[in-house]
């Protein structure tokens, strides 16, 4: 069900991008436009089978490899010195000629600011249960979802921030959005990178 109605939304136009004119989340939408309810209901049930693999290392750290963008990602740039990650999140490809390659099994490696997981866990899971940041209280102590609310567990740290900011920014704000409009507005940036990172550490 959770997948359906992101497909809804998706192709209605309630959820979008918090980039304007960003492509990946264009094209989703107009994916999600040309798909049929039994194609929905289809591709619902096929992925609902797989197992979610591991497939993100969230390295905390104050300097990282010089990278380049390469097809939307960043990839280390060969024989560029370090730079300072400066309170960034910064996801990269372990092998950019995967990707290129849409090599199922390839792999990422998250760059986070020095303490962000420890810090992510503090809001994430060790907040008091009444805490409107508490991200166990609907996700799970393991974050792996519960009946409709999606898993997050092991889940890509930049697509997680990017949905982070979407809700804080209103770009998803759909009726069933409100809850997370409400978690995010309460978060600073900082906040929502220790999240992304905490979540993306853990097992699938």
């Amino acid at each position: 069900m959770y997948f359906i109605r992101q497909l809804t939304d998706l192709g209605s136009g309630a959820r979008h991008g918090a980039l304007a004119g960003w492509s990946p989340s264009a094209r989703m939408g107009e994916v999600a436009k040309a798909t049929t309810r039994e194609e929905a209901a289809d591709a619902a049930r096929y992925f609902g089978r797989m197992r979610a693999k591991r497939r993100y290392t969230v390295v905390e750290r104050d300097k990282i490899p010089g990278v380049y963008e390469a097809g939307g990602l960043y990839a280390a740039k060969p024989g560029a010195d370090s730079e300072p990650l400066d309170g960034r999140l910064m996801e990269m490809s372990n092998d950019i000629e995967r990707h290129e390659l849409h090599d199922p099994g390839e792999t990422f490696t998250t760059f986070v600011p020095l303490g962000s997981i420890e810090r992510g866990r503090r809001i994430a899971a060790a907040a008091p249960a009444k805490s409107v940041t508490r991200c166990a209280t609907c996700h799970g102590m393991d974050l792996r979802g519960i009946a409709l609310v999606p898993p997050i567990a092991g889940r890509s740290p930049a697509y997680l921030l990017r949905q982070l900011i979407g809700f804080k920014s209103g770009a998803r704000a759909t009726a069933t959005s409100a809850p997370m409009q409400l978690v995010a507005s309460k978060l600073e940036l900082g906040d929502m990178i220790a999240v992304a990172a905490y979540a993306g550490s853990r097992r699938p």
